[in-house]
This record gives structure tokens, sequence and C-alpha cells, in this order.
């Protein structure tokens, strides 16, 4: 199958896959209660409840009140959110440039800090900088993200002051324009390094907490890979040519195992997305985590969908990105029928 077949049949696939994961999160929010509370007070009369609970259908079927649901999401209407005062389009629209900007600087430090540690353990296999390297993977692992968050907290901020909480400082933030969102991009636009420095320093923290987690999955992945190729035939036939063993190394062994190790960096961004909720209530970033976080102490449902629903899209298309640019990097994996 061709690589260019192979991305229509996924995109194919991609409609069902996210209807069907709409229904299950409609269905799972609709049996923890009504949201029928989001719009109402106790000093409601039955008469104002009954009228609003036919308003928004929610005295109709569950399959009748998913319909409609998802007419509106058709439209662009994911619903009012509660804790936002908006709609759930407008939160999110407002919140998620941060939050992508946070993840994105993430799995930059994860990638980097991983493909050091991951080429050095896979080089050296079995010797004290391996298992230095899997000692620092397996803490990454192992080690709660807002127990890490909190350490960085108390020495980083509150000891030594070196690094600040939130996202930006204000005085600087509100002097430049923000087209795209991401703070970092539109101050470099803006031609303002100050602020771009301001917004590296903000992200430092959060970002480190969250990276390091994520890095001890690629750095394993990566030297379980370099051991792998380099028993490998092709790596016997080129030191046999004489290259010298940093060639063989850098142009035969680690190339070849930088290929599936891409696949897991791809994916980690999901992973990080997934747990920057608890990063962000830590250090108060104003993104989509610590705001699904109130929606969910709240009953929000609507923005809960909504965010399920973004997350859910955003994790197949980069899956469905990574599986095709794996398949042309490399010809020779099989694609399925």
């Amino acid at each position: 199958m061709e690589v260019r077949d192979y991305a229509i049949r996924r995109l194919i696939i991609f409609v069902p896959t996210i209807v069907f994961i709409s229904i299950v999160t409609f269905l799972l929010t609709r049996l923890a209660g009504s949201p029928i509370g989001m719009y109402v007070s106790r000093y409601s009369s039955k008469e104002q409840v009954a009228q609003i609970m036919k308003v928004y259908h929610l005295n109709e079927p569950l399959y009748v009140q998913y319909l409609y649901w998802a007419r509106g999401v058709l439209h662009g209407d994911l619903g009012w959110s509660q804790v936002a005062g908006s709609t759930v389009v407008h939160a999110i629209s407002v919140r998620a440039a941060a939050s992508f900007e946070l993840a994105i600087a993430g799995i930059i430090i994860a990638v980097a800090v991983s493909m050091v540690l991951g080429t050095l353990a896979g080089r050296y296999s079995d010797t004290w900088i391996d298992y230095f390297s899997r000692a620092l993977a397996v803490g990454g692992m192992s080690t709660p993200q807002f127990w890490v968050a909190l350490l960085l907290i108390y020495f980083g901020f509150v000891v030594y002051g070196l690094f600040p909480l939130g996202r930006a400082t204000y005085e600087l933030f509100s002097t430049i324009p923000h087209p795209t969102g991401f703070y970092t991009v539109d101050a470099l636009l803006a031609g303002n390094l100050r602020a771009f420095g301001d917004a590296l320093w903000h992200l430092a923290m959060p970002a480190a907490v969250i990276g390091y987690a994520q890095s001890a999955v690629i750095t394993r992945h990566l030297r379980s890979q370099i051991v792998e190729k380099k028993k490998e035939e092709f790596v016997d036939a080129a030191r046999s040519r004489g290259l010298a063993e940093n060639t063989v190394f850098s142009k035969h062994v680690r190339r070849n195992a930088l290929i599936p190790t891409l696949t897991v960096a791809g994916l980690s961004l999901i992973f990080l997305l997934r747990g920057i909720i608890v990063v962000e209530l830590v250090f108060g970033w104003p993104g989509l985590g610590r705001w699904v976080a109130r929606a969910a102490v709240s009953g929000d449902y609507a923005s809960i969908m909504g965010f399920i629903l973004l997350v859910s899209m955003v994790t197949l298309s980069l899956n469905l990105f990574v599986d095709v640019l794996y398949a042309y990097l490399d010809p020779r994996i099989e694609l399925g029928e």
C-alpha cells in the first residue's frame, strides 16, 4: 500500500473514531448527572426548571440529546462553560495557546535530554553510564509530577527566587500584540527580546517538570533501539569496510535507531497534554488543564466534553502524522492493508 493511500484510509477512519469517542463521552457525562445545574439555581421555580429542560432538550431521550449536541458541534457550538463564563469554544480559544506552548516546550526539553541520555546509555550499554542514565529514566517515570513541581517551586521560587510563577510578567505581556497566542512567538514577531526572555523564564520550571517525566520514556526506547541496532549485520558490514567507530555509530546505528524512536517522541506530546493538568494547577498556568480541572469539580459537563473532544482530535491527528512520517522515512515497513 502506498503512503498516500494509507494516509487517506486513516483519514476515513478518523471521522467514525471521533464520533465513537463523542458518544462514549456524552453518555458518561450524562450518567454522572443531568447538566441542568449549570442553568438553574436553588431559587429557580419548578416552572423555570421545566422550561430550561425543554429549551435544552434535557427532557428528551439520551440519543435525542446527543443528536442536538452533535448538531451544535458541527455548527461550532460546544455549549456554555459555567466556570469560564463564556462559550466553550471561546474558553478553549483563549486557553489553548498557553497549554500547547507549554506542551511544545516540554517535548523540546524531553527530546533534548533523551537524545543525550539515550545515546550514551545505548552506546556504552552495561556500563556505569548506562546504569546512571537508566536510573534517571526510572526516576522520571516513577516520580509524581506534582511532587517535582512543588520541589522546583520551593527551591526555584521561594528559597532562591530564580524563576517566576504564572505565564508572564503582566507589564511586558501587555506591551506586545498577541496574534498567535503563543507568548514566545508573539514576542519574536514584535521584535521584543525582553518579552521573549520573560516568556522563556516563565516556561522554564513547568516545562522542565513535564519534559523530565516524558524524557524517561524516550530515553529507554532510544537506548533499547541502539542496543538492538548494534547487533545488526549492516553494522558489522560497515565496520568491515574500515569505517571509524564514531562514523559507524552515528551514521548506521543511531540514525536507524532514531526512526522508531520518532513515533514515541511524537506520541509523547499526547501524553504531555494529558499530564499537563496537574502542572498547570501547581504553577498557576492559565491553560486548558486548569480550566478543565475546575470544570470537573463544578460538574461543568459542556466544558469537559469540549476538552475531551479537542484532545481526541489532537491525539488522532498527531498519531496519523507520526505514522505517515514514519512510513515515509522508512519505506521498509509494511503498511496495513
